[in-house]
């Protein structure tokens, strides 16, 4: 049984802008970068099976690991009633565990894939922001990431 092992990294860095108006028509704007890193180390066992009517001629049993982290830097807001933003970070790592399917016409160069998987967290770190007015009354919040469901079903054709 040939063993299909798979590794890929990304880096993305974005700039972003916050526009605030408030009821007072007074209008603030922050600007901060975010940078991300993410890994996955994969594998899969191919089988082959050629019938002539099979339009799929390989099962590929699948296993990832993938991870991601990202850090948004700490920011301000430009105006007259401001808030500073403190840094945060994000972390998480899953584990996709499914099945490829994969076949080729013979009269064309075609080739095509059709997949299904089941995602689970193995871990995850939401980001946690402080936010802190810097006008009276200096108010001091914390807000969090919106915490998002730690399963998932991907289907690709």
């Amino acid at each position: 049984l040939p063993l299909i092992l798979n590794l890929q990294a990304t880096y993305s860095h974005s700039k972003n802008k916050l526009t605030v108006a408030r009821q007072s028509s007074e209008i603030t704007h922050g600007y901060w970068n975010t940078h991300c890193v993410g890994a996955e180390l994969g594998s899969s066992l191919s089988f082959d099976f050629y019938e002539e009517h099979n339009i799929f001629h390989q099962i590929l049993p699948f296993m990832n690991l993938q991870g991601v982290y990202a850090y948004q830097r700490k920011f301000q807001e430009e105006g007259e009633k401001r808030h500073d933003i403190s840094s945060s970070q994000l972390g998480n790592l899953s584990l996709p565990i499914g099945v490829r399917l994969e076949g080729h016409a013979s009269q064309w160069p075609v080739f095509y894939s059709t997949s299904v998987a089941f995602i689970a967290d193995v871990f995850r770190k939401n980001p946690c922001s402080i936010i802190t007015a810097t006008y009276d009354p200096f108010a001091l919040w914390t807000t969090s990431g919106t915490n998002l469901s730690r399963q998932a079903l991907s289907a690709q054709v």
